[in-house]
């Protein structure tokens, strides 16, 4: 049982390593080898490259790194090919896996695709692409088996592997955190998950920061930024010196438990936040003609997976020139004004929970694709 997998960013190797890990306890003989990081590395998958190595954000950034992609493409054929590996699991990151998913089907590898890929947002004719190389679709967004089915594709929902990560978490009490990360015990925090790229960060972290200060201040609140390893707190400390705040890494689900709001970039983070109740907006930011692109080609009506789930705006979604001090700061004010309006919006995004299935979702993909495996 030799498998290849592939996965592009950090919550998508989180994931794929827990599957990974499932795999391993039903099946002793299972190898695994592939592209990730850190999380698929200490569940001992032998690693041809570190997803770092992949990560370009944005059409323009692809297109810089063309020649690198090429050669990257090359040589992840050529070692499947010349281990003989028959089981491939490709881990969103639709890029580089649905070029890869035709350059293997045609060489009869079995192809199973772990995560959907956000196609429903945009490309979607990459449908037609998933049917003709693509054996097993297991989507992780309730919405998306009705999408495949328009195309006659065979798809899975087993549930939201962030529903079994937030079950088994062992998490601290609020004064335990508060004491570890030298918060101050007479305020609540108001948290900022500006990203893990550096060009988000860049983009985002000083209007994120200027006006969180100032709720801060009116609200007697303290900031707490909670960031990936990847990034050291001297990073934010020179985007911003004028403006006091703590930069935590390895507690964002006590962060995310124990905080009064949140300033979240748009991504996974918005999903974990609201299956832990806790209240935010959303913002995202990129360069002009990356978002210029964007807009023409993205067809959804929220950038948020939590109101792509409820179909409906639950929470409030500032974009590009929307990001700004102004913006955030009355968007935000608005709940914290009033107790009500914050204590609605905390029972709204905690209500996702009844969508996003029951524990035991990672085990039930790992016994799917091992009953999918050749």
């Amino acid at each position: 049982m030799k498998y290849f997998i592939l996965t592009g960013e950090a919550s998508a190797d989180l994931h794929a390593s827990a599957v990974v890990k499932k795999i391993k306890e039903k099946n002793v003989n299972a190898e695994f080898y592939g592209i990730g990081g850190k999380n698929l590395k200490e569940a001992e998958v032998e690693l041809i490259y570190d997803i770092d190595e992949l990560n370009f954000m944005g059409f323009i950034e692809v297109i810089k790194n063309i020649k690198k992609i090429k050669e990257i493409r090359k040589n992840i054929v050529e070692f499947i090919v010349k281990k003989n590996i028959k089981n491939i699991i490709l881990v969103d990151y639709p890029g580089l896996n649905l070029h890869l998913a035709e350059k293997l089907k045609k060489l009869n590898k079995n192809i199973i695709y772990f995560i959907s890929p956000q196609i429903w947002a945009w490309h979607e004719s990459r449908a037609y692409k998933i049917k003709k190389y693509v054996d097993t679709m297991i989507c992780i967004l309730p919405f998306e088996v009705d999408f495949y089915k328009k195309y006659e594709i065979e798809a899975y929902y087993e549930g939201h592997p962030l529903v079994d990560r937030i079950h088994d978490y062992n998490y601290l009490a609020k004064e335990e955190l508060f004491i570890k990360h030298d918060l101050n015990p007479e305020k609540e925090i108001l948290l900022l998950l500006p990203g893990s790229r550096k060009q988000e960060i860049d983009y985002l972290f000083n209007d994120m920061l200027i006006s969180a200060n100032k709720l801060a201040v009116k609200h007697n609140l303290q900031i707490a930024v909670a960031c990936s390893q990847n990034f050291s707190e001297e990073y934010f400390k020179q985007i911003n010196r004028d403006i006091f705040f703590k930069v935590i890494k390895d507690s964002t689900y006590d962060l995310f438990k124990h905080s009064k709001f949140a300033i979240i970039k748009s991504g996974t983070s918005t999903l974990e936040a609201a299956l832990h109740g806790l209240p935010f907006i959303v913002i995202y930011k990129t360069n002009k003609l990356n978002y210029m692109l964007g807009k023409k080609l993205v067809k959804v009506a929220y950038i948020s997976l939590v109101n792509l789930i409820f179909n409906k705006s639950v929470v409030t979604e500032l974009i590009q020139d929307d990001v700004n001090i102004a913006r955030i700061f009355n968007t935000i004010d608005f709940y914290l004004n009033n107790e009500i309006n914050l204590q609605q919006l905390k029972s709204n995004v905690k209500s996702i929970i009844n969508l996003l299935g029951d524990y035991g979702v990672t085990e039930r993909i790992a016994n799917l694709i091992i009953e999918k495996s050749i």
